[in-house]
Parts: structure tokens; sequence; C-alpha cells
């Protein structure tokens, strides 16, 4: 008797932390079996139903499961929800990936992924998602070289921190990144990201929005020793948008790297309005494809409404979002903008615990948030400078002879500049990490 009430407590507790996440618990994980339904999150999925229409959600509790966990394409609509990614983590030490994710609408939030194998792995796969329509909110993913292998599909992250050394965000999904702390492990040479668009015709590519390149808080002291770059091209048509971002020194000036093997003249890798030491653009290499942005309207079409249609699938999700890049301009300090630590994502009507953006309001527009105003953030200006390719329309001819990255419809503006916005760069330290 006191073993069911105890779960039916966790249960009600449960239920009333994911209220805004479009259903009920339908299982509990636990190290402790009287807690829950099951002790492995694997036996959790592989009971869950196939091809569910509406999210299937298990909350994980509190604890370390050594585990690898795969996540088939018959599986969709899973949604785990943890007590917090430094109390919710699931590990393993491998060179293959921790979680293997490949059934659509796929949502993680308040969970720590982590692959401890170390700097002597060829690879240290944490995440691996294929996963059309997926979400990580306010999670941690960490591992050495190849972190996070976004392989394809609509991806969206928010809020959470990345951890690595070598080309350890990389992949070809169309994956947009909103105030997330990208984290450089120590080694000598770093590479952010490896984005792998093969094909002018693919609507690929990663957007970082008010994000931070920075040194993981542990290896801080070493920062002086590394010399870091933003991404180089696993794939021809690599395509990589660093939007309001923070770029601490490390960065080399030069700022993007060659591949061996891959080409140089056709890859996207553009920049706007980014601060810090690492952010002036005056030393950028001189491709053809390497551009700061001109001007808002350009950097639209690497926004998450239009690179990954953003407003048809994320608002039902109850996770906030910057549709247009317009709710805010400054990137996400050291500190996360939600706390992490926290109850589950709120409804789609109440603003979520922790975080500096409401939420998504009826008419499908984002609310901007932190100024007492709550102004709109739909665009006013309208798109006159292309469609981006994310939403399958307006894609420029590839042979065209001004068509600037292998095409998304924008003139770029000058190469250099530096940054002449004169916003602060944050100040706080980072958060520590597991």
């Amino acid at each position: 008797m006191e073993i069911a009430a105890a779960f039916l407590m966790v249960l009600l507790i449960s239920f009333n932390a994911v209220a805004g996440s479009s259903g009920s618990i339908n299982s509990i994980v636990s190290k402790d079996r009287n807690s829950g339904n099951y002790t492995t999150v694997g036996e959790a999925i592989r009971n869950a139903p196939e091809f569910s229409q509406k999210p299937y959600i298990i909350h994980v509790l509190a604890g370390i499961y050594q585990e690898y966990i795969l996540i088939p394409s018959t599986k969709i609509n899973i949604h785990l929800f943890g007590d917090g990614p430094n109390h919710t983590i699931i590990l393993a030490n491998q060179n293959g990936s921790t979680i293997d994710i490949r059934g659509e609408g796929f949502m993680a939030q308040n969970i720590g992924v982590i692959n401890s194998a170390g700097l002597d792995a060829s690879a240290a796969v944490a995440v691996r998602n294929e996963a059309n329509n997926s979400i990580f909110f306010q999670c941690s993913i960490q591992g050495f070289q190849d972190t996070l292998w976004a392989v394809s599909g609509r991806q969206f992250y928010k809020n959470c921190d990345i951890y690595g050394t070598v080309d350890f965000i990389y992949g070809n999904a169309a994956a947009v990144f909103q105030d997330c702390m990208i984290y450089a492990r120590y080694r000598q040479f770093v590479t952010f990201t490896a984005q792998s668009r093969e094909s002018p015709y693919e609507k690929t590519g990663f957007t970082f929005q008010r994000c931070s390149f920075t040194m993981s808080p542990e290896d801080e002291d070493r920062k002086s020793e590394v010399r870091a770059t933003l991404g180089r091209p696993l794939r021809n048509y690599s395509t990589v948008a660093i939007l309001q971002c923070y770029i601490d020194s490390m960065v080399d000036p030069k700022g993007w790297e060659e591949m061996s093997g891959q080409g140089i003249d056709k890859v996207t890798y553009v920049e706007f309005e980014n601060v810090g030491p690492g952010s002036n653009t005056d030393g950028r290499v001189d491709w053809s494809g390497v551009r700061v942005l001109g001007n808002h309207n350009q950097a639209l079409v690497f926004t998450a409404s239009y690179f990954i249609d953003a407003d048809s699938w994320i608002p039902t999700r109850g996770v906030p979002y910057d549709r247009d890049g317009e709710s805010r301009t400054t990137p996400r300090n050291g500190v996360a903008a939600g706390n992490g630590e926290g109850s589950f994502s709120s409804s789609s009507s109440s603003t979520p615990t922790g975080n500096v953006e409401a939420p998504i309001n009826g008419n499908g527009e984002g609310v901007t948030a932190g100024n007492g105003k709550g102004v709109a953030t739909g665009n006013s200006e309208g798109n006159d400078e292309g469609v981006a390719a994310g939403n399958g329309e307006g894609v420029v001819d590839p042979e065209e002879e001004e068509c600037v990255g292998y095409c998304f419809g924008f003139s770029c503006g000058p190469k250099g500049g530096g940054n002449q916005q004169g916003v602060s760069p944050p100040h706080l330290p980072p958060r520590a990490s597991i």
C-alpha cells in the first residue's frame, strides 16, 4: 500500500510539472523501481507504442543511467523529461553514440547526455539525431570529438550546453541553436562545427543565434593555449550562420578552416552582429562564401521561422523560441536563461520557469519579455531579400554569378568591419559542467 501511494505521489507531481507538454506522463523511469515503471530509459522506450500520433511522455527521475539508447524510427513523438541536466544523466563510454534518435517528433528537456570516451577516442558522440522536428530544451550534451551528430531533418536546440573538442557539432540537419553555450574543451586545436551540406538544393545548415562560443569552465585557465575556429566544411556546400553571438578570444581571427579533401568556394559561412574578443571579422579567411551580413533582412533567412519553418511545429511543444531574431539582441551569457534545474516546460499560455522570453502567443508570433512591455516580435520589415531554402521556396540557381554561398537569395554586406553594434559581451561566470 505504501509503495502504491508513493508511486501515485510521484505520478501526480510529474503530471503537474509537465502539464504544458500536450499530455500527461505515460511512464516513469527510476533507478528505484518502487518510484517508477522502469529502471532504464531503454526499457521505457521499448515499451512505448509505435507510431503514436500524440506525445508519449517519459519522466526520467534523477539518477545516472549508464546505457546506450536507441529510439527507432517507429517510435515517434517520444518526449523525455528529466529533473535537470545535472541530476538526470544518460551516460555511456564508447566510440558509438550514447543516444541514437531516429523517430520524428522527439523532444528532450532537463536531461544531461554524456559520452565519456575521452581524447583518445576517435569519436565520442553523445547524441546522434536524425529525427525530423526534434527539440532539445535545457539539456547538457557532453563529449569530445563529434559530440553532437545532427544527421538530418529539422532540429531545434534551446538553452542547451554543448561540450566538445573537434568538429563537435556536425552533420547535415537543418538545425537552429538559440541561447546555447558552446563549450570548447581543452585541446591545442578546436573546431566548433563541421556542417556537411552536399548540394545547393539541400535545405540544410546550422544557425547559432545568441549563443556563446567559449571555453569550458574547467579549462578556462588554459584558454590561451587553444586555437579554435568556428568551423570547417565537412562537405563542399557547408552552411553555418553565426548571429548575435558571443565569440571568445581563443577563436582565431581567420574564423574558419579548410578540411582536407573538401572545397571552399561553395561554402556559406555568415556572421551578423556578433560580439566578444573573437568577433572582429577583419582577419577572416578570404573565401567567396564567408561574409558579414549587412542588415536584419539578410539574416532573416537563417532564423528559426524561415530556416526550419519553426512556426509550423515548435509552438505545439510549449518551448519558447525567437521567430526572426527581433526579440533580443544580446547573446546568452554565462548563466543559463532558464535555470535548467526547475520544472518542465509550462504551457504555451504562461511564461516558462526562469526563461527570459515569453511563450508563443495565440497568433504564432513570439512575444518579448524582460522589458516589461510584451512587445510582439512579428516581422514588420518583410523579407525582400529572398526566402530561405529551408522552407522549400526561393532557391536561387546555383550557377547564378552573384549567388553567394549557394544559395539563400541575398546579397551579403562587406566582408570586414568587426562589431559596431556596441553590445557588451557576457560578463557573468559560466555555469559549471557536470
